[in-house]
């Protein structure tokens, strides 16, 4: 085990960067990619997940293996695309062996087999009617509306059931609209007219809510951080946090990734907040809800798990001491700004989880006065 990383119990002040939008980045580089011409993309996200995409397009190109490493969002995403080429074999890595893939497999004419660290993917994508899940992840739906207008025909696309974070897909739908291809939302679904091309375009990824989602938690807990490149009109879902902060009955279900933060944050408050809406939660690079309950309790928290809610009894305080991040990068950020509250240091294992999503966090961290 690595040696802890000591985050100082007191409040963060200063002023920083929001990350670029890891989830811009994936879309932004997948269209600038189908468009197959000299588009720049400024600011892109430097981190695991997005350098993921990058190497698993160049693969398509070349017919190698796709590594995703753990990056359920490159998967997805691009599996839909795979069958263009006449499939993929797509490597695992960490958490994501065991994140779910149903929705393709119920879905798609393809074949998808796993093997152990793999996924097969074999067969083609046709214009056609489709039926997918949205209860599992929008990246499903996501994955689909990114290929089917390249086809040679219209395709309608059903989605059936509660379709989970709805932003994402909204947020799809725009970036591609910046490179020329459009889908219609009709009925419980989209309609997908076929024989589109993307078209280069140059586009600048906007700064990343669900990592500023942490800074803004410290100001809950006595800080006072400026967070600057955040598109106050952003299509991004966990935008909501900001109202999210002051409820006490919040539904995580359209932003489960600020969900550490949301936890985080309710223990500065004095007073029961219950998050609501977590099903998905567990079946992140984490069992987020209970991991949670798990290392808030092990800070001095009064949690429960409540079915698919997490209650916190807020006090305002915590004690203090060791948590582990459990290979989660939302849960080291999160546990990270806990010990603004605490009377006693932080001490967290498995800080490293944050290079996912934002490998500079504790250098950005330190700058704040929380680590040395």
């Amino acid at each position: 085990m690595s040696e802890p990383r000591i985050i100082y119990n007191r409040p963060l002040f200063g002023e920083t960067e929001a990350v670029p939008s890891k989830s811009v980045s994936h879309r932004a580089l997948i269209c600038a990619f189908l468009a197959r011409g000299a588009s720049t993309v400024k600011n892109l996200c430097e981190c695991d997940d997005v350098n993921a995409t990058r190497r698993c397009l160049a693969a398509l190109d070349s017919g190698e293996v796709l590594d995703a490493g753990e990056s359920a969002t490159t998967m997805r995403l691009l599996i839909p695309l795979s069958l263009l080429y006449g499939g993929g074999r797509f490597l695992m890595a960490g958490s994501l062996v065991k994140r779910p893939i149903e929705p393709y497999s119920e879905s798609l004419d393809a074949k998808l087999y796993r093997n152990g660290n793999e996924i097969i993917v074999t067969g083609s994508l046709e214009p056609s009617e489709y039926r997918i899940r949205g209860d599992v992840s929008s990246q499903f739906i996501s994955g689909l509306l990114f290929a089917l207008p390249l086809l040679n025909g219209n395709s309608m696309l059903h989605v059936t059931g509660l379709l989970q974070s709805r932003p994402y897909v909204q947020l799809t739908r725009y970036v591609m609209e910046r490179f020329g291809v459009t889908v219609k939302a009709f009925g419980d679904g989209f309609l997908i007219p076929g024989n589109q091309r993307y078209q280069p375009a140059e586009f600048t990824v906007e700064g990343d809510w669900t990592y500023a989602a942490n800074f803004l938690a410290a100001n809950r807990l006595g800080g006072n951080v400026t967070i600057g490149g955040l598109n106050m009109e952003s299509l991004q879902g966990d935008r909501e946090v900001l109202q999210a902060f002051d409820q006490h009955v919040v539904d995580v279900s359209d932003m489960p990734d600020v969900f550490p933060a949301l936890a985080t944050a309710a223990c500065g408050k004095k007073g029961d907040t219950l998050l609501t809406g977590g099903h998905r939660l567990r079946y992140k690079e984490s069992d987020r809800l209970a991991v949670m309950a798990k290392e808030l309790s092990a800070l001095g928290a009064d949690v429960e798990e409540k079915g698919d809610s997490l209650l916190v009894r807020g006090t305002g305080r915590l004690k203090g001491g060791r948590c582990y991040a459990h290979n989660d990068h939302r849960i080291a950020m999160a546990l990270s700004i806990a010990a603004a509250i605490c009377d006693h240091p932080v001490e967290l294992y498995g800080g490293e989880a944050v290079k996912k999503s934002a490998p500079n966090f504790f250098e950005t961290l330190k700058t704040l006065g929380g680590t040395d």
